[in-house]
């Protein structure tokens, strides 16, 4: 995994930084493939409010462990612009790490009530 803080530097520590800290992107290194196409990185950012929208679909038949692991899919998909059978693809642990960034830069503009 390396940080990408926007400015071109990444970090290859393994480790999330705390959320004050969280850089703009991430470009998470995986082996995978579509078709012939090998993919070595997935840009991830924060998700629009239509990439949202549309992984939040995933969830309009009721929350259960499989409509939140669809809506992971889902939503790393969008975001890192690839098919979702390429996420599909990752193990388990790269798709928590991918979706917990996205969830963490999400959530850091949100009001905290102490303002």
């Amino acid at each position: 995994m390396s940080a990408s803080t926007g400015n071109g530097a990444t970090s290859g520590n393994g480790l999330m930084p705390a959320d004050d800290d969280l850089p703009a992107t991430l470009d998470m290194e995986v082996d995978l493939k579509f078709h012939s196409q090998q993919i070595t990185t997935l840009h991830l950012r924060e998700p629009t409010a239509a990439q949202a929208e549309t992984a939040d679909k995933e969830l309009a038949g009721g929350v259960n462990a499989h409509t939140l692991r669809r809506h992971q899919i889902a939503l790393v998909a969008a975001v890192a612009r690839v098919d979702r059978s390429v996420i599909g693809q990752l193990p388990v642990s790269q798709l928590e790490e991918a979706y917990s960034f996205l969830s963490r830069i999400s959530a850091r503009g949100r009001p905290t009530g102490e303002n």
